[in-house]
């Protein structure tokens, strides 16, 4: 920022380790007027934000950083240059990042990606590993790892753990009459079947082509794919996310649908599975 700048004041406070109090004024005023009256959310977290990276660097220390929706407030260009030092940072630290915007991970995905491809074209090494979690409610209780990450590049390795793993585990509770337990676990996977089915529209469907939360559009030998999509893909697709769409946009006031039974669901990920195998060798239109 031109107009703002930012250094370690006298009265400054050293609290411990990541604990630094950093003043902040305008370049140039004519007159003693608090910053944070002038500045943006988004320019008072950039700035809160650069202090902390310039306190670390060249620390060598090994301890991994925490950050919680370090976008959060900024415009686009400063949200990938947010991400891109946060990436940078990663190359020596581990780097542990919290969020509710998936428009986050597409971008950290995109940086990484980035390196790595530079990486390669000068046959340098490249181990940064980027794993993705997701965390979700079951009944009650909050916080839980969930059987899908919401990111899923490969539907079809999820959709058999599901299958495999989550399927079993609900048949026994509805065998078992154990209700609460079968309707919590059950509208978990019905919620993430139908995040799996989204993911199928983007990666399988349209052949990576548009992501929803990537901003950029990949048509380089990918576009001609779509030319093998039918009606009866579409009809498919649009009756999965017909019905179970209800388990993750019911409104607060409407009493979310009773899940169906464990055969059901395993039908439908049977089908979905199938499709994706089929949908693969399809001739195009």
């Amino acid at each position: 920022f031109p107009y703002t700048t930012l250094f370690r004041s006298p009265e400054s406070n050293l609290e411990g380790k990541g604990k630094v109090t950093f003043g902040l004024k305008l370049h140039g005023a004519k007159r003693s007027i608090e910053a944070e009256k002038i500045l943006s959310e988004g320019e008072i977290r950039l700035i809160a934000l650069a202090a902390f990276l310039a306190d670390i660097t060249g620390q060598t220390q090994t301890t991994p950083f925490i950050f919680d929706d370090p976008i959060s407030s900024l415009d686009q260009a400063y949200e990938e240059k947010v991400v891109a030092r946060l990436v940078e940072l990663a190359q020596t630290r581990q780097v542990i990042v919290f969020t509710h915007r998936l428009s986050l991970v597409s971008l950290v995905e995109h940086a990484i990606d980035k390196i790595k491809k530079q990486a390669q074209a000068v046959n340098q090494p490249f181990s940064m590993v980027h794993k993705v979690e997701t965390l979700r409610k079951f009944g009650k209780v909050s916080g839980l790892k969930a059987n899908v990450n919401i990111m899923e590049t490969k539907p079809l390795n999820a959709l058999n753990r599901l299958r495999n793993d989550v399927i079993p585990i609900l048949k026994k509770h509805y065998k078992e009459g154990n209700v609460v337990e079968y309707e919590d676990r059950a509208k978990g996977l019905c919620s993430e079947f139908r995040v799996l089915v989204e993911r199928c529209v983007e990666v399988v469907l349209l052949n990576n082509v548009v992501h929803r939360f990537r901003r950029s559009v990949q048509t380089q030998n990918q576009i001609a794919a779509l030319a093998k999509i039918y009606s009866k893909d579409c009809n498919f697709i649009d009756d999965l996310m017909t019905r179970y769409s209800v388990y993750e946009h019911s409104q607060s006031l409407e009493l979310t649908p009773e899940p169906p039974p464990p055969e059901d669901l395993e039908n439908d990920l049977k089908n979905l599975i199938d499709w994706i195998d089929t949908f693969k060798n399809q001739t195009a239109c």
